[in-house]
């Protein structure tokens, strides 16, 4: 009898030692947040990491809006770590953030859904700097260069038709206009078979490096995963056409442009692979595509020259009736639709006016990189109250200026519609919001209970401290009974 209760005993105690085996194994994996320097000149992203060690990414939350920047591009690296015998694996997700103004922004406390458990960030204080000098040689324009014509470069690796070609949609742009710049390479239908893609993961990163403009505004297109050909003639010729990288670019300045030369790596064959045929010895080859510089012009002289948007834009607005009564809400949409920097565009201001109150828009941006050009609307919708009676023309209080690049010009979009409010004057009104919108209707239904994010770590720590116990209790009544 003694000795099936000592057995169980032991047994017992062996699985407690290996519930906190395990729960020391799981304390290993780690997710953390890393907030990037917090003083960098305009011209430089602001960043937050997500990393992950030793567990793999299955779901990953938003990362936080920050008043006075905007979110650009998203990148993904994994790096493995050795540590004497042991091996960590890190995946690291970074944002950046790119700063629309210079001064003192204020990132507060925030928390990222990774994997299901939110992770909190005490925020900080970020200080935009004036953007960074120049370089010295880069300040003096270079000599405006001919238009490139697609065609192989006048050295060529070996004996190979096939080039590889820098290549931009434009050779002058206005400050603030989006240039489409891609990374091309043209395989001649020659030499299908013969030439491959050597570790392009590992080149993806250095285009990225080399083809970065410190005096401009990046929106970049999602990394190259699979890369599909198209089929084109250049100079009766037949050549297979890969896109390996693209980007849009909006200068800051009037600095111009400069892309310097890009190497690609690529597998020469002696001949066409066969399926029976044994793997031939790795022959590296580099095909470099050309330099080139974009003019840069500063924009016409105006007095809201810089801050305008650059682009080609139409309005489109919409309300829901034109009448109202006196302490009656309603909501007016003001979209921005076309082709340009989107994300720059900032909400009409209107002037302060005492027979409609005014409330802050919400804003929503819906983006398409197609074609080269990033085009999309910008819709914000603001809430009114009617104070006094009168009628209201929209277009003296809602309106967007900016310079269209295509006719060289300054444009303005005006409201055009006119609200009229009967009644008597009511400077007392409350706001009442649209029994429509679902943030209000969210406010009744949820609850108001504060939940502590240490709370899991808490239940984790007793629970250890208890099973810690039994086991010391467990292995001194076995000692006992011996």
């Amino acid at each position: 009898m003694i000795n099936d209760c000592l057995k169980k005993i032991v047994f017992l105690s062996l699985f407690l030692l290996c519930l906190v085996c395990s729960s020391q194994v799981t304390y290993a994996q780690e997710v953390i947040i890393v907030l990037g320097p917090n003083k960098i000149p305009i011209n430089e992203y602001f960043t937050i990491s997500v990393t992950l060690r030793n567990q793999p990414l299955q779901n990953l939350g938003d990362f936080p809006e920050i008043e006075g920047f905007k979110k650009s591009t998203r990148t993904n690296t994994t790096s493995r770590i050795g540590l004497g015998n042991k091996t960590i694996i890190e995946q690291t997700i970074t944002q950046n953030y790119a700063a629309l103004d210079e001064g003192k922004f204020t990132l507060k406390p925030f928390g990222i859904l990774v994997n299901g458990k939110r992770i909190a960030s005490k925020g900080t204080l970020i200080t935009i700097l004036p953007m960074a000098a120049e370089p010295t040689e880069t300040t003096t324009p270079p000599v405006k260069e001919e238009p490139i014509e697609i065609g192989p470069p006048e050295s060529k690796p070996l004996a190979s038709q096939s080039f590889f070609s820098l290549e931009t949609d434009k050779d002058e742009i206005y400050v603030g206009e989006g240039l489409f710049v891609r990374l091309a390479f043209y395989l001649h239908e020659a030499e299908q078979g013969l030439l491959d893609f050597y570790d392009f993961g590992q080149q993806y990163p250095e285009f990225l490096k080399k083809l970065r403009q410190k005096n401009a505004w990046e929106e970049a297109f999602e990394p190259v995963t699979e890369i599909k050909p198209d089929t084109i003639i250049i100079r009766g010729k037949t050549f297979l056409k890969f896109n390996l990288f693209r980007k849009l670019l909006y200068p800051l300045s009037a600095n111009p442009l400069i892309f310097p030369e890009v190497p690609l790596t690529m597998n020469q064959q002696p001949e066409p692979l066969t399926f029976a045929a044994p793997a031939a010895p790795i022959n590296l080859i580099t095909f470099t595509s050309r330099p080139k510089t974009v003019t840069v012009k500063p924009l016409p002289p105006h007095p809201l020259s810089n801050v305008v948007p650059v682009g080609q834009y139409k309005l489109k607005e919409s309300l829901t009736k034109l009448t109202y009564r006196t302490g009656q809400s309603f909501s007016y949409a003001f979209a921005i639709e076309g082709e340009g920097n989107l994300g720059a565009i900032l909400p009409p201001v209107p002037p302060a006016f005492s027979g409609l109150e005014i409330y802050p828009p919400e804003t929503k941006l819906i983006r398409n990189k197609i074609s080269g050009a990033q085009q999309g609307t910008k819709r914000f919708r603001y809430n009114l109250l009617a104070r006094q009676p009168g009628q209201y023309y929209l277009g003296n209080l809602f309106r967007f200026i900016y310079f269209n690049p295509v006719t060289s010009r300054y444009d303005t979009l005006r409201s055009e519609l006119v609200v009229k409010v009967s009644g008597t004057e009511n400077q007392q009104a409350a706001f009442h919001p649209e029994e429509s919108d679902p943030f209000y209707k969210l406010i009744r239904e949820e609850e108001n209970n504060l939940i502590s994010l240490n709370q899991f770590n808490e239940i984790k720590l007793y629970t250890n401290v208890v099973i810690l116990f039994l086991l010391c209790v467990s292995l001194f009544l076995f000692f006992k009974k011996r």
